[in-house]
């Protein structure tokens, strides 16, 4: 694996001092902490975070890191983690990140700032960042409901049975009505009034027979 930016910071010598001023001026490519990315990867997903770690022999703790978006728009850097978050070495740390609301028409790059901080507590030494987003669903086993849904199996409700591919990401009405279902985690039936061509963004295990007038597919 390789990690899509690195850059090397120093304390106490030569080359790019550690502590990174903040970003104002728009993005430019000779800035070797800016990484410029896809939002979404091959398959048409979001990226949610980004992974940020750093290496070092130096005899230190952890750093603080800060984390920039550039929105063209505004033309205007804004920092993404409200609280200081601190990297330690050797372990990636993860910041969050606002995907687009739409995928706009051809590429459209996505430009990170990495600030990083130059503490009292931060020995002499050469450290080495490294980032790359994270392709994951968020990092979790969990579903990601605004991803393209991988798997689609039609719906027969069942007052006794669970779905036979296990709990689904989300309902796609195609008639509508009433849908009676069970949530992942829950033991009780909700019953709820659907559209056709709604998506009921809901982790579905049972769609119970009793009070479903409506029918769907199930999206995995």
């Amino acid at each position: 694996m390789k990690f899509q930016t690195t850059f090397t910071r120093i304390k106490g010598g030569g080359g790019t001092a550690l502590g990174d001023a903040l970003p104002t001026a728009a993005p430019r490519t000779t800035i070797d902490n800016v990484m410029s990315l896809d939002p979404y990867n091959e398959n048409g997903w979001p990226v949610h975070r980004i992974a940020v770690g750093f290496s070092t022999i130096a005899a230190v703790a952890q750093i603080r890191a800060d984390v920039f978006l550039f929105d063209e728009a505004s033309a205007s850097w804004f920092r993404l983690n409200q609280e200081p978050k601190y990297l330690i070495p050797g372990v990636l740390t993860y910041f969050d990140i606002v995907s687009p609301c739409a995928r706009r028409l051809g590429p459209q790059a996505m430009d990170i700032y990495l600030r990083t901080f130059d503490d009292a507590s931060v020995p002499n030494g050469t450290y080495v960042f490294a980032a790359t987003p994270d392709l994951t669903t968020i990092g979790s086993d969990e579903p990601d409901i605004s991803a393209p849904a991988r798997r689609v199996r039609a719906v027969t409700p069942n007052d006794a049975a669970d779905l036979p591919d296990g709990p689904c990401r989300s309902l796609f009405v195609t008639v509508a009505g009433n849908v009676a279902i069970i949530a992942k985690d829950d033991s009780a039936a909700v019953t709820i009034a659907v559209g056709a061509g709604q998506v009921l963004p809901v982790e579905v295990r049972r769609v119970n027979a009793t009070n479903t007038t409506a029918t769907a597919i199930a999206l995995y």
